[in-house]
């Protein structure tokens, strides 16, 4: 018993050492224990209440040049040097949006009183400032499945509906929303292949980024419907964007 005992014991203390040079590795640095302090009383004070704490810790860290390392642990929609956001309106939407516009807001959009668009990060500050702003956050993207082999066409019974029907969606033009259409390339080998008709409308795609779900989707769209008109529409834009 004395044996197992002290094998225990042993192992209580290798275990409590372990923990405590773990805990000492994922202490943060004196650099960024003063970014989170900052972040954290600006937020307590008011100064940055209405931009909420991811906004104002993007904020701070590209102040303090480490935004590409905040941004490895960070779902923020961020495009270069701008992040997408919903900005939700304290009076007038228009007033707001038009003081958003005036900051450089790009690809903005109005929907009752959300505003979206692509934001430059060093003016998050500046937009938790405006009277007209009731708050805003990051325009998080949902997620999706990706690109998949689809047995959909004789599933829903297309194939056979097109023979007895005499029917391919022509006349009908099909809207696709998605994160992006080609960011990945790959749009002039899936048209030369058949895989997706020679003309397609799109409408606006995504800065940069995405999985090109929404080129994925018209694939099986045309596979379905090849008489059918395609049109594409990113979704990752915020909120407003996405409804107008």
């Amino acid at each position: 018993m004395k044996l197992i005992y002290r094998v225990v014991a042993l192992a209580t203390i290798a275990t409590i050492v372990a923990y405590s040079q773990s805990s000492r590795s994922q202490v943060p640095t004196a650099s960024q224990q003063l970014t989170l302090r900052n972040v954290d009383l600006k937020q307590k004070n008011g100064s940055m209440k209405k931009v909420g704490s991811a906004l104002a810790s993007l904020h701070a860290a590209q102040a303090s040049n480490s935004l590409s390392s905040y941004l490895k642990h960070s779902k923020i929609p961020v495009h270069g040097d701008r992040v997408v956001i919903n900005a939700v309106a304290a009076g007038t939407p228009s007033t707001l949006l038009t003081k958003l516009k005036q900051m450089g807001l790009q690809k903005a959009a109005i929907y009752g009183s959300i505003i979206s668009g692509l934001l430059e990060i060093e003016d998050i500050d500046e937009l938790a400032r405006l009277d007209s702003l009731k708050f805003v956050r990051p325009a998080y993207r949902q997620s999706n499945v990706g690109l998949t082999t689809s047995q959909g066409d004789r599933a829903m019974r297309a194939d056979v509906a097109r023979r007895k029907f005499n029917v391919d969606g022509t006349g009908v033009t099909v809207g696709i929303l998605s994160d992006s259409f080609n960011n990945l390339g790959g749009a002039a080998e899936d048209i030369a292949s058949g895989d997706l008709p020679k003309k397609i409308d799109v409408l606006s795609e995504l800065p940069e980024g995405g999985t090109d779900e929404g080129r994925a989707m018209m694939q099986l769209v045309h596979d379905v419907a090849p008489g059918a008109d395609l049109a594409f529409h990113t979704a990752g834009l915020g909120r407003a964007d996405f409804f107008c």
